[in-house]
């Protein structure tokens, strides 16, 4: 399960992903039928971010006496880790973000029209 790391003044933890939205849908609308997707963006290389999340987990587990210093690398390695501060990066994100909802919203536009039984084409890639 994916991992999405939050850091505050006073707390660093990365907890589970458990996609609350997706259960809302599904409980407010239970006769439609959904699919639901997930789209997740990198910042940094899968070792950084790992790192990251390894030095979080340890202060978080055994760091009750680390010194602030350590508690600020720590967070700031998170915020690097998850949080893209880069201009472009931010814009090639919100660019594919909307190109996937437009797509899905081709797709939902297919399904509506074919046949029932029929089979709704892939919309995103």
């Amino acid at each position: 399960m994916p991992m999405v790391g939050i850091a505050t003044d006073e707390v660093i933890f990365a907890p589970s992903g458990s996609g609350f939205m997706g259960l809302s849908l599904v409980e407010e609308l239970p006769q439609a039928r959904s699919a639901l997707v997930v789209a997740e963006f990198g910042t940094e290389p899968f070792d950084r971010v790992f790192a990251a999340l390894r030095a979080d987990n340890w202060l978080l587990a055994r760091g009750a006496d680390a010194k602030p210093s350590l508690r600020g690398d720590v967070r700031a390695a998170m915020e690097t880790a998850f949080v893209g501060r880069d201009a472009a990066w931010q814009h090639a994100v919100l660019e594919r973000g909307v190109e996937i909802c437009r797509r899905a919203l081709a797709g939902l536009a297919d399904a509506a029209t074919a046949p029932v039984g029929g089979s709704m084409h892939e919309v995103a890639t």
